[in-house]
């Protein structure tokens, strides 16, 4: 658990970042509902069309149409990828560095 609290302590600052920007693109997806509402209606028809797929998935269950049933399919996926996106970010920076430890080590310990 200390490793993890160390980790979190260094990322900080690339976290606060990160919060920020997917914050923005979040709002940006919320201000853009109004222009993308009558659009969404069709794509609400076009779901309900699909019988099981649309009940395998969830989305007979949110209307397109609505800022709720929007932001949940758009917002969702944005969050999700920034928060992909971010978790391997930090795995390359932690693995990096631990590598970068290594190599300075065995070039320490050669004779």
């Amino acid at each position: 658990m200390t490793i993890v609290k160390h980790e979190l302590k260094q990322g900080k600052n690339s976290f606060l970042i990160w919060t920020a920007a997917i914050a923005m693109l979040l709002a940006v997806c919320v201000f853009l509902f109004p222009e993308m509402k009558g659009e969404m209606d069709g794509i609400s028809d076009v779901f309900a069309s699909m019988g099981s797929f649309t009940a395998a998935f969830g989305m007979d269950r949110l209307n397109f149409g609505t800022l709720v049933g929007f932001y949940a399919i758009e917002c969702g996926n944005v969050l999700g990828l920034g928060g992909a996106f971010y978790a391997a970010l930090c795995a390359v920076g932690i693995l990096s560095k631990e590598e970068k430890e290594r190599l300075s080590l065995i070039h320490i310990s050669e004779p």
